[in-house]
């Protein structure tokens, strides 16, 4: 056993070399270090800084605790987990490497996101704004559900089926591409298809927006968030992400931009555990020498231990800091050098919950495309359909709408640009049926007692109007 004691600067350490135990105890800068190397474990506190840092490498576990910020990191090597939780926000993330599942919770704003990559599911909720969404790339499903709105949307592209419901608005839209089948239904309107004038198209949504599912023109998109922020998940504009926390610091995780990272220190010092700038560590010791509590030159330090490593608490001179890690990586608990943060990911993307640097963001999808969820680039939104359509619902570019009809009419359904919508009709009820594989429409009116039967096959069309007696028959 070796007890040290400086009551000056009020550091005491003691060193139990039978049990491998060695403690270190900064009452100045109120920190603790416990090192077990017989059980593989390491304690910092500081408490000063509310911190607490538990590392257990016979188990494969680090656990991270800011009382101040309210943030606790937990992660588990053997299991391939990580949780992250921040109750000043109200954020909990979760991640299991070995099922490949990812779960995000925004308590505050409602948000909760679900990944499964293994199964190919993500899932989307926002309790506040009442939806849901739901996509399956295994089984090419999407589920959109928007309560606030009585929105639901279903599209399986396996069977090329489509169905849109507006229950606010009587509406259901059901399309089979794989049999060529259309079938539309509304409630009482004056030209519904077609939508008000004040907006181009009801599925369009007003002109002041894109489309409804996008969201209002005061923002790109409803999932990506508020134009003034690049994406609600990736959070404000005035911060690159809210996972990776306000723009005036690189990475909350990090720490302030004023330092590169809380735990390895303030800017002025390399880091914290190391010591202030103008001294290498102050468990090394003053500058005026190499370190009493180092001991001999021949070792840089001996609770650093020999001169090969820079510090044995920080680790081998090839790391920057045991705790941080090895020097090719900034932090241990950030992840390696050539990442930002070992959380954020590699440093080939910005953070690993966002996804590759080539993709704005993992749940929002690559770069390529604006949203993993909204779809590739190419296309405006995956549910919207391709961009060189408005909208997969709408119909290709080359029409307004497939529903409307090619773009040298006003609306297929509604008829040529010459009518304003004879088939559309009146204000009480339609029931639409298309069927383009046969050549069948079938029209029908109950408000006015009229039904209109095509079949181009069979060159047959028959027209009849209960409430005048008229039959005709072509």
């Amino acid at each position: 056993v070796i007890i040290y004691r400086d009551t000056v600067h009020g550091v005491i350490i003691y060193r139990d070399s039978a049990h491998g135990v060695i403690i270190y105890r900064d009452s100045a800068y109120g920190v603790i270090i416990y090192r077990d190397s017989a059980h593989g474990v390491i304690i910092y506190r500081d408490s000063a800084h509310s911190v607490i840092i538990y590392r257990d490498s016979a188990y494969g576990v680090i656990i991270y605790r800011d009382s101040a910020y309210g943030v606790i990191i937990y992660r588990d090597s053997a299991h391939g987990v990580i949780i992250y939780r921040d109750s000043v926000h109200g954020v909990i993330i979760y991640r299991d490497s070995v099922h490949g599942v990812i779960i995000y919770r925004d308590s505050v704003h409602g948000v909760i996101i679900y990944r499964d990559s293994a199964h190919g599911v993500i899932i989307y909720r926002d309790s506040v704004h009442g939806v849901i969404i739901y996509r399956d790339s295994v089984h090419g499903v999407i589920i959109y559900r928007d309560s606030a709105h009585g929105v639901i949307i279903y599209r399986d592209s396996a069977h090329g089926v489509i169905i849109y419901r507006d229950s606010a608005h009587g509406v259901i839209i059901y399309r089979d591409s794989a049999h060529g089948v259309i079938i539309y239904r509304i409630s009482a309107r004056c030209d519904y298809i077609q939508g008000f004038s004040a907006r181009c198209d009801y599925i369009q949504v007003f002109r002041a927006r894109c489309d409804y599912i996008q969201g209002f023109s005061a923002r790109c998109d409803y999932i990506q968030g508020y134009s003034a922020r690049c994406d609600y998940i990736q959070g404000f504009s005035a911060r690159c992400d809210y996972i990776q926390g306000f723009s005036v610091r690189c990475d909350y995780i990090q720490g302030f931009s004023a330092r590169c990272d809380y735990i390895q220190g303030f800017s002025a010092q390399c880091d914290y555990i190391q010591g202030f700038s103008v001294r290498c560590d102050y468990i090394q010791g003053f500058s005026v020498r190499c370190d009493y509590i180092q001991g001999f030159s021949a070792r840089c330090d001996y609770i650093q231990g020999f001169s090969a490593r820079c510090d044995y608490i920080q680790g081998f001179s090839a790391r920057c800091d045991y705790i941080q890690g090895f020097s090719a990586r900034c932090d241990y608990i950030q992840g390696y050098s050539a990442r930002c943060d070992y959380i954020q990911g590699f440093s080939a993307r910005c953070d690993y919950i966002q996804g590759y640097s080539a993709q704005c963001d993992y749940i929002q999808g690559f770069s390529a495309r604006c949203d993993y969820i909204q779809g590739f680039s190419a296309r405006c939104d995956y549910i919207q359909g391709y961009s060189a359509r408005c909208d997969y619902i709408q119909g290709f570019s080359a029409r307004c709408d497939y529903i409307q009809g090619y773009s040298a009419r006003c609306d297929y359904i509604q008829g040529y640009s010459a009518r304003c919508d004879y088939i559309q009709g009146f204000s009480a009820r339609v029931i639409i049926y298309r069927d383009s594989a046969h050549g069948v429409i079938i029209y029908r009116d109950t408000a006015h007692g009229v039904i209109i039967y095509r079949d181009s096959e069979y060159g047959v069309i028959i027209y009849r109007d209960t409430a005048h007696g008229v039959i005709i028959y072509r």
